[in-house]
C-alpha cells in the first residue's frame, strides 16, 4: 500500500503538538453553547451536525406550536414598556426581567398545546442550541419549568396575569452575573 509508505509527500506534515489542538478545540467548544459539555468535547463536527439538526427541528416545532417565544417576548416586553424596535435583545435594565418572564411564558404557551412534560423536553432542547453560559441555562431552564406547570394548571386567558403576578412577586428564577 502505496499511502501508508514512510516517503509518501502526503504523510508528511510539521509536527503540531497535542496542546495546541487541545487550545482549538476549547476555542470552537466556546462557542457552541452546551452541546460540548454533552458530548464530551470529543467530535466537533458532529456536534455542529447535531446543533443543525437541533436547529431545523426547532424552526419546524415553532411553526407547528405558533411562535410561542416570538409571542412570549413580545408579551414581555409591552409588559415592562420596552419598545420593539431592532435587535431582539437590546440592551435594557430591566433585561433580565424580561428574559425571566420571556422563558416562563413561553414555557407555558407549550404546555398548553403539549402538555408539561413536553413543554419542559422542549425547553431542555432550545437551551442545547443557545449560546449561554451554564447558570444562565439553569435560571431559563427552572423558569421554564415554572411557566410549564402554569400553563397545565391555569386556564388560557389567566396565563399572562399569573405569570406576570410571579414575576412582581420576584418568584422567577433570575440569572446573576458573577464577577471575576
Amino acid at each position: 500500500m502505496a499511502y501508508n509508505q514512510k516517503s509518501n509527500p502526503f504523510l508528511k506534515r510539521s509536527p503540531v503538538r497535542q496542546s495546541e489542538i487541545y487550545s482549538v478545540r476549547k476555542k470552537k467548544q466556546k462557542k457552541q453553547g452546551i452541546l460540548p459539555e454533552i458530548f464530551g468535547g470529543v467530535n466537533v463536527r458532529g456536534q455542529y451536525r447535531v446543533k443543525r439538526k437541533l436547529k431545523n427541528w426547532e424552526k419546524k416545532i415553532n411553526i407547528l406550536l405558533g411562535k410561542p417565544m416570538k409571542t412570549a417576548r413580545k408579551v414581555s416586553k409591552q409588559y415592562y414598556g420596552i419598545p420593539e424596535e431592532g435587535s431582539r435583545m437590546s440592551p435594557h435594565p430591566q433585561q433580565s426581567d424580561v428574559d425571566q418572564m420571556r422563558h416562563a411564558l413561553a414555557g407555558a404557551y407549550t404546555a398548553k398545546k403539549v402538555g408539561i412534560i413536553g413543554a419542559n423536553i422542549l425547553g431542555l432542547a432550545h437551551e442545547m442550541i443557545s449560546p449561554n453560559v451554564a447558570g444562565e441555562h439553569r435560571s431559563d431552564l427552572i423558569n421554564n419549568a415554572i411557566g410549564s406547570i402554569i400553563g397545565s394548571v391555569v386556564p388560557k386567558n389567566k396565563i399572562e396575569k399569573t405569570i406576570q403576578w410571579l414575576s412582581a412577586k420576584g418568584w422567577l428564577h433570575e440569572y446573576k452575573k458573577q464577577d471575576k
